[in-house]
């Protein structure tokens, strides 16, 4: 999902002005470089998580179906399927946000109350 902000501001900044491919690369080093130590320190805390999860012998399981040819292709082609379904859904949210609201709001004045 975050590999998608990069672009976008990218395509934002070309709209609007003259953008070389130099500060292209800046941009993308600096996001790339942020993007590593965020991850970096996120991950410091996984293990904990995991093991909260899984078993030892899940987590050698895991392990098996990421090295295996269909679990080295999920790890390369998820990213992206999960960004596209997040651009699919995020302009979705508001119509979502406001059948909810109208559905709790009924249902609520069912009985008498109000939000």
């Amino acid at each position: 999902m975050a590999a998608g902000l990069r672009p976008d501001i990218e395509e934002k900044l070309r709209a609007k002005q003259t953008f070389a491919a130099e500060q292209a690369t800046s941009l993308r080093q600096e996001f790339e470089r942020i993007q590593f130590d965020f991850l970096s320190k996120l991950m410091g805390d996984a293990p904990v998580i995991y093991a909260r999860h899984f078993t030892a012998s899940e987590l050698r399981e895991l392990t098996d179906f990421y090295r295996a040819p269909i679990g080295k292709k999920a790890l390369s082609v998820l990213p992206q399927v999960t960004t596209e379904l997040m651009a699919l859904m995020m302009p979705r949210l508001p119509n979502l946000q406001q059948e909810v609201m109208q559905a709790f709001g009924k249902i609520l004045r069912k009985h008498g109350l109000t939000i």
